[in-house]
């Protein structure tokens, strides 16, 4: 299902957040399956944000997942078609990796969905703290907060009236094993 979402990254007293377009209710799982190499990326990747740039992701997925998913989709892909044009369109849209951010306003429903700023709280205790004093836009479902040096993720949602919920993340060093045999034709 696609649920917008924001997401925020925390190291040291700096954090970083941006919009989320696809699967905003499963991002707990999937900063669960990162790993912590993919999260530091994605948190440095993410710093044109400190200099007010607009940065948003289509999606987030761990790189062992992203990799082997577009593998099957390709096959399943030229067994119905003749050539591969779209496959990108359709598959990719558009980040090229797992987690790369994205530099363009036209797929972002608010540019407040974004930012950067310093703080000293290890995790956020309301949505509104999370996102430097603002509320999330309007069709914002969830927004997840995550620590890297404590490995904390913090979650907020739309349909528990933005209370906090909280969950440890243990260090990942192996990528986990995703079986796609059941998504190819």
């Amino acid at each position: 299902m696609s649920t917008r979402s924001i997401l925020a990254l925390q190291k040291g007293n700096h954090v970083r957040y941006c919009f989320l377009h696809w699967d905003g209710d499963n991002h707990g799982q999937t900063l669960k399956e990162m790993l912590d190499t993919e999260i530091e990326d994605l948190y440095n990747k993410m710093s044109p944000l400190d200099d007010g740039t607009y940065t948003y992701l289509s999606h987030l997925y761990p790189q062992s997942y992203w990799e082997p998913y577009l593998e099957a989709q390709k096959k399943s892909w030229k067994k119905r078609f003749k050539n591969m044009k779209g496959f990108k369109e359709c598959y990719l849209n558009p980040q090229d990796t797992a987690h790369d951010p994205l530099f363009d306003h036209a797929e972002a429903p608010d540019p407040t969905a974004c930012g950067a700023y310093d703080t000293k709280r290890k995790f956020p205790k309301t949505v509104k703290a999370a996102l430097n004093g603002t509320y999330p836009f309007w069709c914002c479902e969830y927004v997840w907060f995550y620590n890297i040096d404590t490995k904390t993720i913090t979650v907020f949602s739309s349909k528990n009236k933005w209370k906090m919920k909280q969950m440890a993340r243990r260090t990942r060093k192996t990528p986990k094993k995703f079986d796609f045999s059941a998504w190819v034709d």
